[in-house]
């Protein structure tokens, strides 16, 4: 399992123009943000103060929520590859079971997911730093780290779940097109929930990863915002998610999260099971 794993990392860096593919989904929101969104909703917030680095802190929890989606799907494709040019098939000749093969792609993706939102985390914390004067707070570091530690797994669960329906890279390339734009939107990172109808808004609470997002905001955005203005932008920003009428907190989305998680590996595991159960 270890040198599987292994060799899918030195893969998947190898190739850095597929490891800045698979991370162009969040890559093209920061730029379009920092570009063209940023002056616009500065200048409508003008009464908040703070306004830049509350944006920023936002952005930054939704950014890292797709690096976290694309990228774990992205290393995915090398399972798609390995199924498509028959080298899965000669893994499962050697003296590895079919869970163990699973596994190994799992913490592939997982493990390169991680590292890959670490990146966007440092390339986003120094730019902001610079021209905003945006300052993480490192002492809810290790509440960033489980946040993330859990997005990545949620993520990584859905995403081999689509991977296992999908025999083609020509099929998996436009699924990660879909996936990179879409994931945006589905999360509120290219417009607050709070300016969505409220079928948008519903639509976003069905994906788990909104709740991750929600949590890197909560932590990243802080005591930022003016008590005065807080229950408003709070709902607003989604930077907490209201779920029959109640707002919920870090400490309930990440239980709402582990509960998803273990759920979507149940799901995993079966659907897993019955792929491979007849060869």
């Amino acid at each position: 399992m270890a040198a599987l794993i292994y060799r899918n990392l030195k893969l998947y860096f190898r190739n850095r123009m597929g490891a800045m593919m698979s991370l162009l989904g969040a890559l093209i929101t920061f730029f379009i943000y920092i570009s063209f969104l940023k002056e616009n909703l500065v200048q409508e917030w003008q009464k908040v103060a703070n306004a830049n680095q509350v944006l920023d802190a936002w952005m930054m929890g939704g950014i890292l929520t797709i690096a976290g989606v694309t990228t774990a799907f992205g290393a995915l494709g090398q399972l798609v590859s390995d199924r498509e040019d028959n080298r899965y098939q000669d893994f499962r000749m050697t003296a590895l079971k079919q869970w163990q093969l699973a596994i190994s792609y799992f913490i592939s993706a997982f493990l390169i997911s991680l590292i890959m939102q670490l990146v966007s985390f440092i390339i986003m914390a120094v730019y902001f730093k610079v021209t905003d004067n945006l300052t993480i707070k490192w002492a809810d570091g290790g509440k960033l780290l489980l946040v993330s530690l859990l997005g990545t797994l949620v993520a990584t669960v859905f995403c081999q779940i689509i991977i296992e329906f999908i025999h083609s890279h020509v099929v998996f390339n436009r699924t990660s097109a879909l996936i990179g734009t879409g994931i945006g939107f589905a999360i509120a990172t290219y417009m607050p929930v709070g300016a969505l109808s409220a079928f948008g808004r519903h639509l976003v609470k069905a994906f788990p990863s909104s709740y991750i997002a929600s949590s890197f905001r909560e932590l990243l955005v802080g005591n930022r915002i003016p008590a005065v203005v807080l229950p408003e932008l709070n709902d607003y920003l989604g930077i907490k998610l209201t779920v029959f009428k109640h707002s919920l907190g870090l400490s309930q989305n990440m239980l709402l999260v582990t509960i998803v998680s273990l759920l979507g590996l149940g799901l995993l595991i079966i659907v897993n099971h019955l792929k491979y159960k007849q060869h």
